[in-house]
C-alpha cells in the first residue's frame, strides 16, 4: 500500500460498520452503456470455488444490486465459449434495464 493510501485506508478502517474490501474483485465489470446496469464476471478453473475473499466481494457487490457471474471453465480452456454461453443469457436483462436517470 503506498503511503496515500495508507491515509485513505486509515481514515475508514476504524469508522463503525464499515468493512474496506481490497481484495476479491471479480475478473471483469461489464457496463451497459445505454442503462448504466452493472455485471461482474469471475472466471474460475474447473472444480475451483470462490475463495473467502472473493465471496465476501461478491455479497458485498450483490447487496450494492450490482449481478455476479461466476463462470467455470470445462477443463479444455473453452472460457470464451461458457463466458458467451453465460453472457447471451443475461444480455436481455441487461439490455432490457432502463437508461440511467429514467423510471
Amino acid at each position: 500500500m503506498t503511503k496515500s493510501e495508507e491515509e485513505v485506508y486509515r481514515m475508514w478502517v476504524d469508522l463503525p460498520d464499515t468493512e474496506i474490501l481490497t481484495k476479491g474483485w471479480p475478473d471483469f465489470l461489464v457496463r451497459n452503456t445505454r442503462s448504466g446496469k452493472l455485471l461482474c464476471i469471475e472466471v474460475k478453473q474447473p472444480g475451483e470455488k470462490l475463495k473467502p475473499h472473493q465471496q465476501a466481494m461478491k455479497d458485498a457487490l450483490e447487496s450494492a444490486g450490482i449481478d455476479v457471474l461466476v463462470v467455470e471453465s470445462d477443463g479444455r480452456g473453452s472460457y470464451l465459449r461458457i463466458l458467451l454461453a453465460n453472457l447471451r443469457a443475461r444480455r436481455d436483462e441487461l439490455l432490457a434495464a432502463q437508461p440511467v436517470g429514467e423510471a
